[in-house]
């Protein structure tokens, strides 16, 4: 199993979206990327990841801890 990103850009969350490092938010600017996560002989399963920081990759790993 392995994962992939796509760039990371700004969005407005026009609907509830469940950010990584602040929990829901609406009606704000947050910055999303594109994840593919690869199993095996199954397609690529394509999701959102959402943050209320630019860095992500950091608010990943702090929910990880």
């Amino acid at each position: 199993m392995s994962e992939t990103y796509g760039p990371v850009h700004k969005w407005f969350a026009w609907r509830p979206v469940d950010t990584n490092d602040q929990g829901w938010k609406w009606l704000r600017t947050v910055y999303r990327r594109r994840t593919y996560l690869d199993i095996a002989d199954h397609p690529a399963q394509r999701f959102w990841d959402y943050s209320m920081t630019v860095d992500l990759r950091a608010a990943l790993e702090g929910e990880q801890q």
